[in-house]
């Protein structure tokens, strides 16, 4: 709903849905994630970030999804058993929306900002100055992914708008471009499983490995069943606390060959030696 102030976008609470329950392994899998600590295996950052953006949808409309940014990072789990919200609310003296997406309690799942043009939400000039010589030596700093052709399909992305509870129409029955547009964060999944020319060590962390971070500058309409082209390389990698982060940059091409997205996600694994602290 949206507050009194038309501006600040609230919520329903709601549980979300574990759609990747099944990665045995994983950190969304019950006993690859309580073997880490936690209570149990973690609903996709995807989905978690997907729930985020719909505050940013009702923000700014439709034309955020032809010219607009956004950075998530992912700061505790959301399990399937837990009540979460989003928040949406102006950052002061800025046009930018802060959002969040909390449980009950107040504790913080996933926190950001959003808004409209195409500037980079994030800073490049960052790049390896947090201990990238010192972490994953088989990963270099510039390794180039394979390219990938993707088409996504009507299925694949309703399954992720469910599994977070948005009813956004223009992802499913058109929108003001015309045809239904792709979720933002489905792009995440793609570049997740983008794959590296040769299989890679990575040593010196505790799987598994969960998100840490999404960012995405959207600088065209992005369509269902519209084949783009997705490539991507590693950019960052470093230590931040207990934990070890990688990180991929991947670009977004129409046929025609225009960028239509560039986006970053960062992987983080607790570091290896805390097995024995």
């Amino acid at each position: 709903m949206v507050s009194a102030d038309a501006r600040v976008y609230l919520g329903p609470w709601r549980r979300l849905v574990n759609s990747a329950a099944a990665q045995a392994g994983s950190i969304h899998d019950d006993a690859a994630a309580r073997a880490s600590g936690f209570e149990g295996g973690f609903v996709p950052g995807s989905t978690v970030g997907t729930l985020a953006l719909s505050a940013v949808s009702q923000r700014f409309g439709p034309r955020w999804l032809a010219g607009g940014w956004y950075s998530l990072t992912f700061v505790s789990p959301v399990y399937e058993h837990t009540d979460v919200r989003v928040l949406g609310e102006p950052v002061p003296e800025s046009d930018e929306l802060a959002v969040r997406v909390e449980t009950p309690e107040g504790r913080i799942c996933c926190s950001g900002r959003a808004g409209l043009g195409d500037r980079l939400p994030w800073n490049p000039t960052n790049d390896g100055a947090r201990g990238a010589e010192h972490v994953l030596p088989d990963i270099p700093l510039g390794l180039a992914l394979e390219p990938v052709d993707v088409t996504l399909g009507s299925a694949e992305v309703q399954s992720l708008v469910d599994a977070a509870g948005d009813d956004a129409t223009l992802y499913r029955d058109g929108s003001t471009f015309g045809a239904p547009l792709v979720p933002p964060e489905r792009w995440m999944v793609v570049a997740l499983r983008m794959q590296p020319p040769r299989r890679l060590t990575y040593g010196g962390v505790r799987p598994p490995g969960m998100w840490a971070r999404h960012d995405l500058v959207i600088r065209r309409p992005i369509f269902l069943a519209t084949p783009y082209r997705a490539r991507a390389r590693v950019v960052d990698k470093g230590r931040s606390g207990r934990s070890i982060f990688l990180t991929y940059e991947f670009d977004l091409f129409h046929a025609d060959g225009a960028e239509v997205a560039r986006g970053r996600h960062s992987v983080k694994w607790f570091a290896a030696e805390e097995e024995t602290r």
